[in-house]
């Protein structure tokens, strides 16, 4: 069951709490403070009593720590030589491994720079190919050629049909290409059949 307003009133009169005019949630908090106060003050008394144990032990214990110091100086001094040892040991098989691994990236670099010069002749060669192909493709070509007023090279490409429709009526490409107003207007109307000659 839950305290009433008349229980916390009581309990903050036998902490000696003033209880006029305090609501229930403000007697609650009251009291609440004044217990962590009393623990804190136990707590302080408690802490003081084990400090001056602590001290007489102190005084007894460092005789026991000194004779025990010198022994420890002596295993700390042994296991920092074996940790000098196994150091000096790992160091050598480190050094080993790092020196392999250098070579070994090296040899990689190597061979890389290999593969990158002889890819480059490779290029080099295909593309000197399809100059020379494309050269002599061009002397062979003998399609027939137009040349508009701008002094710009065109002609039918290769894979234009052999007669076109123009203006409801069948033209051959033969015909085709020695009518300038037919020519013009494929120019100007950026037909699919023709091609611009760059030379």
């Amino acid at each position: 069951m839950a305290k009433k307003l008349k229980d916390y009133q009581d309990e903050a009169k036998g902490l000696g709490i003033e209880t006029e005019g305090l609501t229930i949630n403000q007697l609650r908090s009251e009291i609440k403070k004044h217990k962590e106060s009393q623990s804190n003050k136990d707590e302080s008394s408690k802490d003081s009593k084990e400090s001056d144990q602590e001290k007489a032990n102190d005084g007894k214990n460092e005789s026991k720590e000194a004779t025990e110091s010198k022994k420890d100086d002596t295993s700390t001094e042994e296991a920092k030589e074996e940790k000098k040892e196994k150091k000096a040991e790992s160091d050598h098989t480190e050094n080993s491994t790092v020196l392999k691994h250098r070579a070994l990236k090296a040899e990689r670099a190597k061979k890389a720079k290999e593969a990158k010069k002889s890819e480059k002749a490779k290029k080099a060669k295909s593309e000197e190919a399809k100059a020379l192909a494309e050269k002599a493709k061009a002397k062979k070509d003998k399609r027939p050629v137009f040349e508009d007023d701008r002094g710009l090279k065109f002609r039918f490409k290769e894979t234009a049909l052999k007669s076109i429709n123009i203006d409801g009526r069948s033209v051959k490409i033969s015909d085709a290409i020695e009518d300038k107003e037919i020519m013009l207007e494929l120019v100007y109307g950026n037909s699919n059949f023709i091609e611009q000659i760059y030379s």
